[in-house]
């Protein structure tokens, strides 16, 4: 990992030898770190680069958070802005020093988050489309009065969505997902939603929906 980039991160590196190598960049959740989501890189197409950030500001006891938040009975509701813009600006410095330091060119660069992760995968890609081509969304929710402004139709087009969720998920409940689906239809977006049978996490059915989802994007060049 070079020392100069924003974030620290780790890294797994694509089979592919040449460049224009796809990118696969992973945002933990709250309280959480590099190394959660990077526990399954095995697990995805080896074609990916795959790179897991670590979150800027330390909450203690080795986890992190991308901006702090409170807890409410309805889910999480109140969150600070201008830690979310920080973090947002970090981000897309590295994603544009990691398509160069990585050789990632004309193919696909997927942001991949969990929960808080999910929250920033959501305002990147909406805001700013044409700096990523796909956002997977996994236990996460859109912040709509974060979401500044949001690009045009035309320009959300290209921009392919998976949604993962848990129905038993007490940290982010599943309606908060299902008002996220709502305002994505209400842009005429076209994306993919599953719904599984779990709490706040990844069970093996999601871990093969988003094998399955990840893969497919390598090939919707």
């Amino acid at each position: 990992m070079a020392s100069d980039f924003p974030l620290y991160h780790l890294s797994k590196a694509s089979s592919i030898a040449d460049k224009d190598r796809p990118l696969l960049i992973l945002l933990h959740g709250y309280g959480s770190h590099e190394q959660d989501l990077f526990s399954f890189a095995s697990e995805l197409d080896d074609r990916y680069t795959i790179l897991s950030l670590r979150a800027p500001h330390d909450l203690g006891f080795g986890g992190y958070a991308w901006f702090n938040i409170d807890f409410t009975p309805e889910g999480i509701k109140v969150y600070d802005q201008s830690e979310i813009q920080s973090s947002l600006a970090l981000i897309k410095e590295f994603i544009q020093q990691a398509k160069v330091a990585y050789g990632v060119g004309k193919e696909k660069v997927i942001l991949a988050g969990f929960s808080q992760g999910a929250i920033l995968s959501y305002l990147i890609g909406l805001s700013d489309p044409a700096s990523i081509d796909g956002i997977l969304a996994m236990s996460g929710f859109i912040p709509q009065n974060s979401l500044a402004e949001i690009s045009t139709k035309e320009e959300l087009k290209q921009l392919a969505i998976c949604i993962t969720h848990g129905t038993e998920d007490p940290v982010i409940p599943i309606e908060q997902a299902r008002e996220s689906k709502a305002y994505l239809e209400e842009q005429e977006l076209t994306f993919d939603y599953h719904e599984y049978p779990m709490a706040h996490g990844i069970s093996p059915e999601c871990l093969m929906q988003i094998r399955q989802w990840t893969k497919k994007q390598l090939t919707n060049n």
